[in-house]
């Protein structure tokens, strides 16, 4: 009702009928009138939120008076911190997205102090402008999981500002930091930076090698070479995603190595990323196995697409069958 395109008198009416009000729709129809501009019904939905101690969905916040407002985000940001019913981090968020820029800072430095590395996805769906300056600092602490923190999520956000913030964390003497930077400036995906991180590709440390493979298969560029010579690396992990990273730039010499890999883990593959050898006689046999077992229109198109007669019969024969049923 909230959202539809009636009067907004009418949805106000509507919503506000004796019968939508219950122990278990009170909060959703308080909340739907807020949207609607309705500082009461806000009012009392903030006030379930701190009798509850549950800020996940605290976005009404946002239509109550300015002073208000931050006397709710205090007292909010005050209770989330000290909660043990629900994950701090989640509350911290819902306050940050209703626009508290005191949970925000409370909810930066949980991520920073939290191991749960998943923790900094509260982060990624605030505005950059508002997280950025925060977590920049973090790239010049003296902790390597903050410098590594802060480099993740500057990778998610892909602020380009932030790229020679991360190219000077290849030189970070963490391989945790090394490895994280080069895959934050492969999220990234300028092509340029392909430049910067190739060189990592002889770090003496296998993880920092395996995520330097991650981030040039990301940006599909850097030296073919040096991938070839990954792809002999004492490490059987960086050897495969330097095979993949040749993958993303089409290299036809590696189509017999991914023929051997297809073998064994198919799944791990992006379709997409097999169009340009799909017209190696052994991968291609691999798909057409693949595609017996299984019926999947991406692969059929790929090999249709290297001109595969019979894979070209079959999404014929699918197409009709199709049109025929509607």
């Amino acid at each position: 009702l909230a959202y539809t395109g009636a009067p907004v008198a009418l949805r106000e009416r509507l919503l506000k009928l004796p019968s939508l009000r219950g122990d278990k729709s009170t909060d959703a129809v308080d909340r739907a009138l807020t949207i609607l501009g309705d500082g009461d019904a806000a009012r009392r939905f903030v006030a379930s939120c701190l009798r509850e101690d549950d800020f996940r969905d605290a976005s009404s916040a946002r239509f109550l008076p300015a002073a208000e407002r931050e006397k709710f985000f205090k007292a909010g940001v005050e209770a989330a911190l000290s909660s043990t019913t629900y994950d701090q981090a989640s509350l911290l968020h819902g306050l940050a997205i209703a626009g508290s820029d005191e949970a925000l800072d409370a909810l930066v430095d949980y991520v920073r102090r939290s191991a749960e590395p998943s923790a900094r996805w509260e982060l990624l769906d605030l505005e950059p402008a508002r997280v950025l300056p925060r977590v920049r600092p973090l790239a010049e602490s003296k902790e390597a999981v903050e410098r590594r923190m802060a480099a993740r999520v500057m990778g998610a956000m892909e602020d380009p500002a932030d790229r020679p913030r991360l190219v000077a964390l290849l030189r970070d003497p963490s391989p945790a930091v090394r490895g994280q930077a080069a895959e934050a400036l492969g999220d990234m995906g300028d092509a340029r930076s392909a430049e910067a991180i190739a060189p990592l590709l002889k770090d003496p440390d296998e993880f920092v090698r395996m995520s330097v493979c991650r981030a040039l298969a990301a940006l599909g560029a850097g030296p073919l070479d040096a991938l070839k010579a990954a792809c002999a690396d004492p490490d059987a992990t960086v050897r495969r995603e330097a095979l993949f990273a040749r993958l993303a730039q089409g290299d036809p010499s590696c189509a017999d190595a991914v023929a051997d890999l297809l073998k064994r883990e198919l799944l791990r593959f992006s379709v997409d990323c097999l169009d340009p050898l799909a017209g190696s006689p052994r991968i291609a046999a691999l798909l057409r196995e693949r595609v017996k077992r299984r019926f999947d229109p991406a692969i059929l198109k790929l090999l249709a697409r290297a001109g595969d007669k019979e894979a070209i019969a079959r999404l014929k024969t699918e197409a009709t069958a199709r049109c025929q049923g509607i």
